[in-house]
């Protein structure tokens, strides 16, 4: 007998762009639970769209001969977080090209580089907080700063060129990307002072007034020829440079849970000296720290699978935080299992807070070996550190309305 092949069941609200952004993290499992199954249809920004999520979803999302994400990122998402003409739109060759550009500036053969250059602002950071014990250091704030200066050093833009002003910038295209009123416009507002800002580098590197060190995101990204063979636009490059600094930004939500995690469980630190369990807790902060709420693709063909039919070009959004809450993934989701990941080897295509698929020609984030060693040297350098949390009692709740979600309490770290 042979099956109808349907779209997936579909919501009665007429649009449910506002339940979206008022519920945040939880909508799209909501509603998968509501509907009893692993996709539905519904209007998003006016548009239909389809939601997934399940074991199912990850592997056809992530390939780029299923899915394309030209023309999908909101409106208000590249006026904060990502900008307009950068790697993130592209599809097929030209995203490939871009990406080469990308693993040059952020790929594996530079993270003893960066190490370097983290550790020494990590130890001046921590020099300073523990020379002035008469307050306590609010570690999300201190974090953000060490992060900025390590991957503005680390990208090559003169010292000169690096502020508070800048730090804030950063983390307010990062903090505001689906936020709506006055923080959705001071995110905008950042990225519009920040891509005149980096447009202003290339421009100077290009035309020898700004010295850039070679191999250098900045020496690379200035140099870069694109699929037609010419230099990117100096706008579209300094984007681009933006998207070699600023997503690094993100980490310091995810240290900020790493340091809740050892005021509740502070039998963890000595274990930390064992490199297979301090990756294991990072991969772990990944998963849980609840930051990437969905990613949103279009379907190449018509596709089919459990039952359902996604029509070519509809847009598709995948449930990132629903994936990484998965029983079905995931044993005991909803418990931070630092351990979970030691001796597996394939976890990697589940934990999706930088995209998925292959790092060369998937939508999987060039700099994801530079988070992953950023977090190792911070959770190692929380666990050697003698200290405790000034604020309230640690605590692993979130306020999941909010995105990207912070803490509920605040970790505030004094020194004895």
């Amino acid at each position: 007998m042979l099956r109808t092949m349907r779209e997936p069941p579909r919501l009665h609200a007429p649009d449910s762009t506002l339940s979206l952004f008022t519920e945040g993290y939880t909508f799209a499992s909501d509603r998968r639970r509501q509907v009893g199954a692993d996709a539905f249809s519904c209007r998003l920004m006016l548009e239909k769209a389809v939601c997934i999520g399940g074991p199912d979803a990850v592997e056809p999302f992530f390939d780029p001969k299923l899915f394309k994400r030209e023309a999908v990122l909101p409106r208000r998402i590249r006026r904060t977080l990502l900008g307009d003409g950068g790697i993130h739109s592209l599809d097929g060759e030209p995203q490939r090209l871009r990406k080469a550009m990308f693993l040059q500036a952020l790929g594996p053969h530079r993270i003893t580089e960066f190490r370097e250059i983290f550790t020494r602002h990590w130890e001046a950071a921590v020099s300073d907080w523990t020379r002035d014990k008469s307050k306590g250091t609010v570690f999300f704030d201190a974090v953000r700063s060490i992060l900025c200066g390590s991957s503005c050093e680390f990208a090559g833009v003169p010292t000169s060129e690096v502020d508070a002003g800048l730090c804030d910038d950063l983390f307010q295209m990062v903090d505001s990307f689906a936020a709506v009123g006055p923080l959705h416009w001071r995110g905008r507002m950042a990225r519009s002072r920040r891509e005149r800002w980096a447009s202003q580098l290339i421009h100077g590197v290009r035309s020898r007034t700004i010295p850039a060190r070679e191999n250098s995101a900045l020496h690379i990204v200035a140099a870069y020829r694109d699929v037609d063979g010419r230099l990117l636009p100096d706008d579209v490059a300094g984007v681009e440079l933006l998207n070699c600094i600023r997503p690094i930004m993100a980490v310091t939500y995810f240290a900020e849970l790493a340091a809740a995690v050892l005021i509740i469980n502070p039998v963890y630190r000595p274990e930390l000296d064992d490199d297979a369990f301090l990756e294991s807790f990072v991969h772990e902060l990944r998963r849980y720290c609840p930051f990437t709420p969905v990613l949103g693709a279009r379907p190449c063909r018509d596709l089919e699978g459990n039952d359902y039919i996604i029509p070519k070009g509809v847009l598709t959004i995948i449930d990132i935080y629903g994936i990484h809450y998965d029983e079905r993934i995931w044993r005991d989701p909803h418990a931070f299992i630092p351990d979970r990941f030691i001796g597996q080897d394939a976890f990697q295509s589940a934990i999706l807070q930088q995209g998925g698929g292959a790092h060369a020609n998937g939508h999987r984030c060039a700099g994801e070996w530079i988070t992953v060693e950023t977090l190792k040297l911070i959770v190692a350098g929380l666990a050697r550190l003698s200290w405790r949390n000034k604020g309230d009692a640690g605590s692993l709740a979130y306020d999941l309305r909010r995105i990207p979600a912070r803490l509920k309490n605040p970790v505030v770290l004094e020194f004895a």
